[in-house]
């Protein structure tokens, strides 16, 4: 597959002497006044994954600053996007749906609003992947699947939560009193995080998000690989061996360019030194004492 991303349009292209390219989708607030039909707003949100909000809220962030696309959960259906949000005592799972930000929230009156048909089932869908995951075995499986992108780390021994996200929706549909009120109360009876797009697109004004690298995930395994790389790597290559994270040829030139020895972590070393250099390298940086 093919990567996507900022680093691809920019630096991938110097690297083959070719121009930079303009971004494969327009951001958020772009699409919105521009594009139509759900695939279009999941390629914005992946090209522009500052948008994407953290639900968690954990101060550690997300791991790897990695959001997966399209991940399939251990019961068949699949998620837009997944990521995984730590502390030092707590792994949260990640799960979000959005959908065509024209489908309407409300139907009836203002003043009695009632959930859409397409509301519900966006609803429905979300509820749906929380029930199924209460199957015990199925729970055991998602889980072993974000262990394994923990990789070496330790904290795949801390307890485990999932939370739920659905992204739906326009602000401008929670104009009257009731509207809001219907929409409060399906926030707390719900236990889903319900957000519009408009929300997305404050926040982001608010308080820029981190730029994250967003993977396609290949099941069994599960293995990852770069699909829109946004970002410099953070910490993956300390953590993980190449068996679970595979690296495209577009990708790969410009992890290198940057200074990642790749070649050492496909021979099996961590890149444990400042995340891009196997920790033998500073031998080569300080030679040992008597040596000249």
């Amino acid at each position: 597959m093919t990567t996507k991303g900022k680093y691809i349009e920019q630096d991938w292209n110097k690297l083959n002497s070719q121009p930079p390219a303009l971004p494969c989708s327009p951001d958020l607030e772009a699409a919105l006044a521009s594009c139509s039909g759900e695939q279009a707003f999941q390629e914005s949100l992946a090209r522009h994954s500052e948008y994407l909000p953290h639900l968690a809220n954990h101060h550690h962030g997300v791991w790897f600053d990695w959001v997966l696309y399209k991940y399939p959960l251990p019961t068949g259906n699949v998620t837009d996007f997944a990521y995984l949000e730590t502390t030092s005592a707590e792994n949260t799972i990640v799960l979000i749906e959005i959908e065509d930000p024209s489908k309407r929230m409300w139907k009836g009156p203002p003043n009695k609003p009632a959930k859409s048909v397409e509301f519900n089932a966006a609803i429905e869908q979300v509820t749906r992947w929380r029930t199924d995951l209460k199957d015990p075995q199925k729970l055991s499986a998602l889980i072993a699947d974000f262990k394994r992108m923990l990789g070496a780390s330790g904290k795949a021994a801390n307890p485990w939560k999932v939370v739920y996200g659905l992204v739906y929706g326009r602000s401008s549909e929670n104009i009257t009193d009731e509207q809001k009120a219907a929409y409060s109360d399906l926030q707390d009876s719900l236990g889903i995080k319900l957000m519009t797009f408009d929300h997305l697109v404050t926040r982001h004004k608010n308080s820029a998000g981190r730029v994250k690298n967003v993977m396609s995930v290949s099941v069994p395994g599960p293995t990852f690989s770069y699909l829109y790389l946004n970002a410099p790597p953070r910490s993956e290559f300390g953590y993980l061996t190449s068996g679970a994270l595979k690296v495209g040829k577009e990708a790969r030139e410009v992890i290198v360019s940057m200074g990642y020895d790749l070649d050492a972590w496909e021979r099996g070393e961590p890149l444990s030194l400042n995340d891009k250099k196997p920790i033998g390298h500073i031998s080569s940086i300080f030679p040992k004492q008597g040596t000249t």
